[in-house]
């Protein structure tokens, strides 16, 4: 296809709205997530899709990206410019530390959504994208920032019972609370240790569930209880069908809950670094 084919088709898109028959097909490749894949859970689809539905995609993508930091708020850092990866798991762990030494009973709650990029239901992101004033052509390059969007209604949800009073957050100073964080489909929920936050924070995941179609995967989740009894961990661990969350643990790459300060903390990602470098090495070698 030439050029001046390919630009027409994308002026048509901004134009008239539609892109010529079969430019939006794609083919769907399944690639095991694990040796000897039988289950259909245990393949991740990947679509095949044409250049100019990739262009188009792009082109949405980088404008959609320039107004997403205006509408979405600090507690989700991903693919948003100025917010760092990082940031999460810097975050929790002085938080962790905060509240092993202000002796702050405490309940740390590690999400996993089941198929979270493949489950949304279409007529919920339709219904998110009217609410912040956004048309309704998406594309795959556009997938992780409408995903942000997702998220958004999900914090507004925890917001309002935090307002509400129906949520405890930890209180870090007289004008500071901190309830939850997401970076993409990784969120994790940090409150008070009491029975009222934990229903609270299941029914209103379970809500968000049938509304988004974002199921929480409990067998993956974890919880973690600080200046708790391991007895009732293990007691709310086995009430939500979860498992237990042991410091230290790693969150976006990055291990939390441990020594932070002290170099041999740091051992596991600085060997990562190492392999990581000495492969590239291998790569430059010439045989000649």
């Amino acid at each position: 296809m030439s050029y001046g084919n390919v630009l027409n088709h994308v002026k048509q898109f901004f134009t008239y709205g539609d892109i010529p028959k079969g430019c939006n097909s794609s083919f769907v490749a399944l690639i095991p997530k694990i040796p000897d894949a039988n289950l259909v859970k245990d393949f991740r689809p990947i679509s095949l899709i044409g250049s100019i539905y990739k262009i188009i995609a792009k082109i949405l993508a980088n404008r959609f990206v320039c107004v997403l930091g205006d509408i979405v708020n600090e507690v989700q850092s991903a693919f948003i410019a100025e917010r760092q990866i990082l940031d999460g798991p810097f975050i929790l762990n002085d938080v962790l530390q905060w509240c092993k030494l202000k002796k702050k009973q405490s309940l740390i709650f590690k999400v996993e959504f089941e198929k979270a990029y493949d489950s949304v239901r279409w007529d919920f992101l339709n219904d998110v994208l009217k609410k912040f004033g956004f048309g309704l052509k998406q594309g795959d390059t556009l997938s992780p920032f409408l995903f942000i969007l997702i998220m958004e209604t999900l914090h507004l949800s925890f917001q309002r019972v935090v307002d509400a009073g129906m949520f405890m957050a930890i209180k870090l100073s007289p004008s500071l609370n901190l309830s939850h964080m997401f970076h993409a489909d990784d969120a994790m929920f940090v409150e008070q240790w009491c029975d009222g936050n934990i229903n609270t924070l299941v029914h209103v995941l379970e809500c968000f569930y049938r509304v988004s179609g974002l199921r929480i995967n409990m067998s993956k989740s974890k919880i973690m209880g600080v200046h708790v009894k391991d007895e009732k961990v293990k007691y709310v661990a086995s009430k939500l069908w979860c498992l237990i969350l042991n410091t230290p643990f790693s969150y976006l790459g990055t291990k939390v809950g441990g020594s932070m300060s002290r170099v041999q903390a740091w051992k596991e990602v600085v060997d990562k670094v190492k392999s990581r470098l000495s492969n590239w090495k291998m790569k430059a070698l010439s045989i000649e």
